[in-house]
């Protein structure tokens, strides 16, 4: 019950520094090439998020795919809690919207994950 309490919490946390940090204090190599606006949303990543799976770290490929894996933390939860949490603190909307999204197909997949995300959280409060 004590892992299960940590682990949430910790997904939760980053959910909240994602929020917070500067994308260059995150990801300074990225960042300055300023070139992550244009990355697309790898294929396996996409599809597991789409059926409400954690992103294995192997599939990941581009800062997308990493920002993707974050939002994921959602299927992971291990309290109803912790998905009202991030609910109440509109952390999905947050993060979906951090990234001002150049490649109009990963733009709209962000849309698709920000749907399936919310109704993932919708159903399980």
């Amino acid at each position: 019950m004590h892992c299960k309490i940590i682990r949430d919490s910790d997904k939760i946390d980053n959910f909240r520094v994602k929020e917070e940090e500067k994308f260059d204090d995150m990801f300074p190599k990225i960042y300055n090439d300023k070139t992550y606006n244009y990355e697309t949303i790898s294929e396996n990543v996409y599809e597991d998020f789409m059926q409400q799976k954690c992103i294995k770290l192997e599939d990941r490929k581009t800062l997308i795919d990493y920002w993707v894996c974050v939002i994921a933390f959602i299927f992971d939860l291990n309290f109803n809690i912790s998905l009202k949490y991030i609910k109440e603190n509109n952390y999905i909307d947050i993060l979906v919207d951090r990234i001002d999204y150049k490649n109009k197909d990963t733009k709209q997949k962000m849309e698709d994950i920000r749907i399936c995300a919310k109704e993932y959280i919708n159903d399980k409060c």
